[in-house]
């Protein structure tokens, strides 16, 4: 439905590419993702659906972490809040954390 509108409009569909510098092929700039989540939402409006707060996605980026593994070294899961009235506040990171060289006990 998305890529009939766009074309009728004679719009170009968006499209997912690979960041600049992105060794790894990933489509990290995500723009046919956001617009097709952008089009559900707007659908959803029209019928007077209720809105959803969050949108979450998990992406699978980089190399095997083992042969036939399904986790790679940078899968990740981003959040898209849509409601601000969600954010109960936020903090900014420190800087890296030293990684751990054991296990931690519970």
């Amino acid at each position: 439905m998305l890529k009939s509108q766009i074309e009728a409009t004679g719009g170009k569909m968006p499209v997912n590419s690979d960041a600049r510098g992105d060794k790894n092929s990933d489509k990290l700039v995500r723009k046919l993702d956001c617009a097709v989540i952008n089009y559900v939402h707007e659908i959803a409006k029209e019928a007077a659906l209720p809105a959803f707060d969050t949108v979450r996605g998990l992406f699978p980026e980089g190399n095997e972490i083992y042969d036939g593994a399904r986790f790679h070294e940078r899968t990740h899961t981003q959040i898209a809040v849509r409601n601000d009235a969600c954010i109960k506040g936020f903090f900014l990171p420190r800087g890296e954390t030293p990684a751990l060289t054991s296990p931690v006990s519970p």
